[in-house]
């Protein structure tokens, strides 16, 4: 029996053209699988960024509401503001200023300013550059709340870079009702 070489030949081509085509759908899927938990690993890496970000800016957040709660509600600093609202003599000054930059310094604010319930600064940390638009819009609510708020990010004259102020009320009562209102502006820079 002789065999034919055109025909050996031929299904020789099929079979190699088949084994290929198998190799080369394999392959396909192989990619494509790999492709997909690679996807679904990077989304669930960013899924938990995300969430971890989110949470840190909350708490973020959350610790600049209390450092100036730490502010407004100090029994301390009340006496101090309202020495220095009796009597702006320059050892009411001194003291005022000397806490309100030791502040400034161990909580990392740019700096802090007394102003009245109008936004009129009475004391601050730096050089007085006038009232800040974006923050005495937040006076009000601070006051009517009587708990610290945080402005949104706003840039101002004197003030290009964008930043945020916290605003903390200082609540000077005498009996029955509040005699004087005050806040302490504290802008941080982002």
């Amino acid at each position: 029996m002789k065999l034919d070489t055109t025909t050996f030949t031929r299904w020789t081509i099929v079979g190699l053209v088949l084994i290929l085509a198998v190799l080369l759908a394999g392959g396909a899927w192989f990619y494509y699988y790999e492709e997909q938990e690679m996807r679904q690993a990077v989304e669930e890496n960013l899924r938990a960024i995300v969430q971890l970000k989110a949470k840190q800016i909350s708490d973020w957040r959350s610790e600049m509401l209390h450092d100036a709660a730490v502010l407004s509600e100090s029994p301390f600093i009340r006496e101090d503001v309202a020495r220095f609202l009796a009597e702006p003599s320059e050892e009411n000054v001194r003291n005022l200023r000397t806490f309100l930059e030791s502040f400034t310094k161990h909580y990392d604010y740019a700096e802090a300013i007394l102003v009245d319930p109008n936004g009129r600064i009475l004391l601050s940390t730096k050089a007085k550059t006038g009232p800040h638009a974006g923050d005495v819009e937040a006076i009000v609510p601070a006051l009517q709340e009587g708990s610290p708020v945080l402005t949104e990010l706003h840039t101002e004259k004197h003030y290009p870079t964008p930043h945020f102020s916290v605003i903390a009320p200082c609540l000077l009562y005498t009996s029955p009702s509040p005699r004087d209102l005050s806040t302490s502006r504290m802008p941080s820079y982002a």
